[in-house]
C-alpha cells in the first residue's frame, strides 16, 4: 500500500515513512524507527486483538510545511481488505481493483486534509504546522505532539 499510495499521490521518494503502532493506551501511540532506519510493513504493523486488525501509521513529509501522519487498521474480509482510516468507520476495499484503490487513496487524503485544515489532530492523525510569516515577523504555530499523541479512546 505504501508505494502505491505514494505513486498515486505523487509523493516524492523518501517522503513517506511507515510508523509502528504501539497500542492506543501507549504513551507513544505511533513511533518512527531508530535514526538511520525505516520500518517496512512487517516491522511497523502490530496486531490489535480488540479490533482483530493489523495497525500501522504512514508519515508524509510536506517539505517546508512540516509533516502529517495517519493511522490505519487493516483486516481481511472474504478476500477484500477492511480498511480503517484514522479510526473512522472501516471501508471494504478490493485492493486488486485499481478504481477501488484510487477511491481509498482519495478518502485518505480527504481525511488528512480535513484534520490539517481544521488544525485538529486526533489519536490516529497528527501533523506539524509550518512557520508562517506575518507582517515581516515569523511566528511558529502550535505543533501537535504526533506521532507521540496520547490516545483518547
Amino acid at each position: 500500500m505504501k508505494h502505491n499510495f505514494a505513486s498515486y499521490c505523487g509523493i516524492p521518494k523518501g517522503q513517506l515513512r511507515m510508523l509502528r503502532w504501539n497500542g492506543w493506551a501507549a504513551e507513544r501511540v505511533f513511533e518512527d524507527a531508530e535514526d538511520g532506519y525505516q520500518f517496512e510493513a512487517a516491522g511497523a504493523m502490530k496486531f490489535d486483538e480488540e479490533s482483530q486488525s493489523w495497525r500501522f501509521g504512514l508519515q508524509v513529509k510536506l517539505g517546508v510545511l512540516g509533516w502529517v501522519f495517519c493511522g490505519f487498521g487493516v483486516t481481511d474480509s472474504d478476500g477484500k481488505a477492511l480498511v480503517e482510516v484514522a479510526r473512522n468507520k472501516p471501508r471494504l476495499v478490493d485492493l486488486n481493483d485499481q478504481n477501488e484503490r484510487a477511491k481509498l487513496y482519495d478518502y485518505i487524503v480527504d481525511v488528512i486534509k480535513t484534520c490539517y485544515q481544521e488544525g485538529t489532530p486526533r489519536p490516529a492523525i497528527g501533523f506539524s504546522l509550518p512557520v508562517v510569516e506575518t507582517s515581516g515577523m515569523e511566528t511558529t504555530l502550535e505543533k501537535a505532539e504526533a506521532p507521540t499523541l496520547p490516545a483518547t479512546v
